[in-house]
Protein backbone atom coordinates (compact mmCIF):
# COMPACT_ATOMS: atom_id res chain seq x y z
CA UNK A 1 0.00 0.00 0.00
CA UNK A 2 2.95 2.43 0.51
CA UNK A 3 3.40 2.06 -3.10
CA UNK A 4 0.68 4.04 -3.95
CA UNK A 5 -1.06 7.24 -3.67
CA UNK A 6 -4.25 7.75 -1.46
CA UNK A 7 -7.42 9.67 -1.88
CA UNK A 8 -9.86 11.01 0.42
CA UNK A 9 -13.47 10.65 -0.97
CA UNK A 10 -16.81 10.07 0.14
CA UNK A 11 -18.97 6.91 -0.59
CA UNK A 12 -22.64 7.46 -1.19
CA UNK A 13 -24.69 4.26 -1.07
CA UNK A 14 -27.95 2.37 -0.07
CA UNK A 15 -28.79 -0.90 1.13
CA UNK A 16 -31.89 -2.72 2.50
CA UNK A 17 -31.39 -3.45 6.15
CA UNK A 18 -33.21 -6.87 6.56
CA UNK A 19 -30.19 -8.77 6.14
CA UNK A 20 -28.12 -6.95 8.24
CA UNK A 21 -27.78 -6.07 12.02
CA UNK A 22 -27.60 -2.14 11.28
CA UNK A 23 -24.99 0.40 9.54
CA UNK A 24 -22.29 0.40 12.36
CA UNK A 25 -19.46 -1.70 13.17
CA UNK A 26 -19.98 -3.88 16.04
CA UNK A 27 -17.57 -4.48 18.62
CA UNK A 28 -18.99 -7.90 19.87
CA UNK A 29 -20.26 -10.42 17.58
CA UNK A 30 -23.35 -10.05 16.22
CA UNK A 31 -26.16 -12.75 14.49
CA UNK A 32 -26.12 -10.47 11.22
CA UNK A 33 -23.23 -9.01 9.45
CA UNK A 34 -23.20 -5.13 9.21
CA UNK A 35 -23.67 -2.95 6.90
CA UNK A 36 -20.09 -1.20 7.12
CA UNK A 37 -18.75 -4.48 8.39
CA UNK A 38 -20.23 -5.98 4.69
CA UNK A 39 -18.86 -2.57 2.90
CA UNK A 40 -15.49 -2.47 4.68
CA UNK A 41 -14.87 -6.29 3.69
CA UNK A 42 -15.61 -5.13 0.14
CA UNK A 43 -12.58 -2.19 0.18
CA UNK A 44 -10.64 -4.38 1.68
CA UNK A 45 -11.13 -7.88 -1.44
CA UNK A 46 -10.65 -5.32 -3.85
CA UNK A 47 -7.57 -3.84 -2.18
CA UNK A 48 -8.58 0.02 -2.32
CA UNK A 49 -7.98 0.32 1.68
CA UNK A 50 -5.61 -2.33 3.90
CA UNK A 51 -6.61 -4.23 5.81
CA UNK A 52 -3.70 -4.22 8.64
CA UNK A 53 -4.19 -0.51 9.05
CA UNK A 54 -7.98 -1.07 9.95
CA UNK A 55 -10.85 1.42 9.83
CA UNK A 56 -8.64 4.55 11.67
CA UNK A 57 -6.06 3.93 9.65
CA UNK A 58 -8.32 4.92 6.36
CA UNK A 59 -9.88 7.47 8.95
CA UNK A 60 -13.14 5.58 8.15
CA UNK A 61 -16.10 8.01 9.19
CA UNK A 62 -19.66 7.88 8.80
CA UNK A 63 -23.06 9.84 8.67
CA UNK A 64 -25.73 9.03 11.25
CA UNK A 65 -26.21 5.33 11.41
CA UNK A 66 -29.43 2.68 11.01
CA UNK A 67 -31.06 -0.58 13.76
CA UNK A 68 -31.20 -3.66 12.62
CA UNK A 69 -33.63 -4.39 9.84
CA UNK A 70 -33.48 -0.67 8.90
CA UNK A 71 -32.71 0.78 5.72
CA UNK A 72 -31.07 3.54 4.20
CA UNK A 73 -31.58 5.09 0.50
CA UNK A 74 -28.13 7.46 0.69
CA UNK A 75 -25.78 6.65 3.63
CA UNK A 76 -22.34 8.64 3.17
CA UNK A 77 -19.04 7.25 4.65
CA UNK A 78 -15.75 8.73 3.98
CA UNK A 79 -11.94 6.91 4.05
CA UNK A 80 -8.90 7.47 2.10
CA UNK A 81 -8.42 4.58 -0.57
CA UNK A 82 -6.09 3.88 -2.93
CA UNK A 83 -6.05 6.05 -5.84
CA UNK A 84 -4.06 5.54 -9.61
CA UNK A 85 -3.15 9.06 -9.66
CA UNK A 86 -0.01 10.11 -8.97
CA UNK A 87 1.03 12.82 -6.40
CA UNK A 88 1.16 15.65 -9.20
CA UNK A 89 -2.45 14.65 -10.70
CA UNK A 90 -3.99 14.00 -7.18
CA UNK A 91 -2.56 17.82 -6.29
CA UNK A 92 -3.50 18.90 -9.81
CA UNK A 93 -7.33 17.75 -9.54
CA UNK A 94 -7.35 19.24 -5.74
CA UNK A 95 -6.19 22.68 -7.23
CA UNK A 96 -9.02 22.00 -10.07
CA UNK A 97 -11.45 21.12 -7.80
CA UNK A 98 -10.72 24.09 -5.22
CA UNK A 99 -10.25 26.37 -8.76
CA UNK A 100 -13.62 25.40 -10.37
CA UNK A 101 -15.26 26.06 -6.60
CA UNK A 102 -13.90 29.51 -6.71
CA UNK A 103 -14.76 30.64 -10.39
CA UNK A 104 -18.46 29.17 -9.56
CA UNK A 105 -21.19 31.84 -9.08
CA UNK A 106 -23.83 31.32 -6.89
CA UNK A 107 -26.35 29.96 -10.00
CA UNK A 108 -23.70 27.07 -9.72
CA UNK A 109 -22.16 27.95 -13.34
CA UNK A 110 -18.68 28.13 -13.98
CA UNK A 111 -16.62 30.59 -16.15
CA UNK A 112 -15.24 29.42 -19.66
CA UNK A 113 -11.46 28.91 -18.06
CA UNK A 114 -9.95 25.69 -18.92
CA UNK A 115 -8.89 23.53 -16.17
CA UNK A 116 -6.57 20.69 -16.53
CA UNK A 117 -7.85 17.01 -15.60
CA UNK A 118 -5.35 14.45 -14.60
CA UNK A 119 -3.54 12.52 -17.43
CA UNK A 120 -4.26 9.32 -15.92
CA UNK A 121 -7.96 7.67 -15.18
CA UNK A 122 -8.76 7.07 -11.61
CA UNK A 123 -10.21 3.80 -10.59
CA UNK A 124 -13.78 3.10 -11.02
CA UNK A 125 -14.58 2.35 -7.18
CA UNK A 126 -18.25 2.35 -8.06
CA UNK A 127 -18.03 -0.56 -10.15
CA UNK A 128 -15.23 -1.88 -8.35
CA UNK A 129 -17.17 -2.23 -5.16
CA UNK A 130 -20.14 -3.36 -7.16
CA UNK A 131 -18.83 -6.04 -8.03
CA UNK A 132 -18.21 -7.44 -5.08
CA UNK A 133 -20.73 -5.90 -2.81
CA UNK A 134 -24.16 -7.95 -2.34
CA UNK A 135 -26.65 -7.24 -4.29
CA UNK A 136 -28.52 -5.35 -0.63
CA UNK A 137 -25.54 -2.94 -0.75
CA UNK A 138 -24.76 -0.71 -3.89
CA UNK A 139 -22.51 1.99 -3.78
CA UNK A 140 -24.30 4.90 -6.05
CA UNK A 141 -21.66 7.54 -6.52
CA UNK A 142 -18.11 8.86 -5.11
CA UNK A 143 -16.71 12.28 -4.79
CA UNK A 144 -13.27 13.39 -4.02
CA UNK A 145 -13.60 15.61 -0.56
CA UNK A 146 -10.47 17.61 1.24
CA UNK A 147 -8.02 15.92 3.20
CA UNK A 148 -9.83 17.47 6.58
CA UNK A 149 -13.69 16.57 5.35
CA UNK A 150 -15.58 14.02 7.94
CA UNK A 151 -18.66 12.68 6.42
CA UNK A 152 -20.24 12.44 10.52
CA UNK A 153 -19.27 16.61 10.71
CA UNK A 154 -19.48 18.30 7.77
CA UNK A 155 -23.16 16.91 7.32
CA UNK A 156 -25.65 19.87 6.71
CA UNK A 157 -28.89 17.64 7.32
CA UNK A 158 -30.38 14.01 8.10
CA UNK A 159 -33.60 13.17 6.69
CA UNK A 160 -35.50 10.14 7.94
CA UNK A 161 -38.44 8.54 6.73
CA UNK A 162 -40.27 5.74 8.33
CA UNK A 163 -42.72 2.78 6.59
CA UNK A 164 -44.81 0.36 8.68
CA UNK A 165 -45.84 -3.03 7.34
CA UNK A 166 -49.80 -2.60 7.82
CA UNK A 167 -49.80 -6.15 8.89
CA UNK A 168 -50.36 -6.53 12.73
CA UNK A 169 -50.99 -2.57 13.31
CA UNK A 170 -53.75 -1.00 15.31
CA UNK A 171 -54.30 1.88 13.11
CA UNK A 172 -57.08 3.38 16.03
CA UNK A 173 -54.24 2.85 18.75
CA UNK A 174 -51.88 4.66 16.95
CA UNK A 175 -54.32 7.47 15.93
CA UNK A 176 -54.77 7.88 19.61
CA UNK A 177 -51.49 7.95 20.47
CA UNK A 178 -50.88 11.17 17.77
CA UNK A 179 -53.76 13.10 18.86
CA UNK A 180 -52.25 13.14 22.20
CA UNK A 181 -48.75 14.66 21.28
Amino acid sequence: FNLYQRRKIALLFCYSGWEYNGLAFQSHRTPLPTVEGTLYNALVATRLIDDDAGPEGCGWERCGRTDRGVSSAGQVVSLWVRSNLNKVELESAEFGRRTKAALSDSSGSTSRTSLSLPSRRELRYVSILNRVLPPTIRVLAFAPVSSNFSARFNCLSRHYKYFFPPSGLDLEKMREGCRRL
